[in-house]
């Protein structure tokens, strides 16, 4: 179960729109000079050429704590161009371990709420304890 089904069931993750895909697509290639074999990776400045690339959430949406009907639609603001080697895998591994945190946080936080009922003694007699403080006197 993914981190965004925890949080809203049924809830799937936005697309990126092809408007913003084409905004940071044209804000890549500007920043190239306008020459494909010298775009960079917006991470880490990596000049990847013909190198494998994906369009990424700055914050992935499963970290986001809004209700996706409060959410903002995306804009290229919230869209990096990452290399897949250099920046893209990096990115998902603490994202998904930040992911994971935040589920096992929030099922603990869920059952915080949920009190047991004390469990009753075998022995009807509560007995206080010994302490050393506190001694028989004859």
């Amino acid at each position: 179960m993914a981190a965004r089904d925890f949080f809203f069931p049924g809830y799937r993750r936005k697309e990126i729109p092809k408007d913003v895909l084409v905004a940071v697509w044209g804000r890549v290639l500007k920043a190239a000079g306008g020459d494909t074999a010298k775009v960079a990776c917006e991470g880490c400045g990596l000049v990847l050429g013909t190198k494998k690339a994906q369009y990424d959430h700055t914050l992935a949406e499963a970290l986001q704590r809004l209700a996706p009907s409060e959410r903002p639609p995306i804009t290229p603001q919230d869209v990096k161009y990452l290399g897949l080697d250099c920046c893209h895998k990096l990115k998902s591994g603490v994202e998904v371990s930040a992911i994971s945190k935040s589920k096992r946080l929030a099922a603990k936080t869920a059952q915080a709420g949920q009190h047991k009922p004390p469990k009753e003694s075998k022995n009807k007699i509560i007995r206080p304890r010994a302490s050393p403080l506190y001694r028989r006197v004859e």
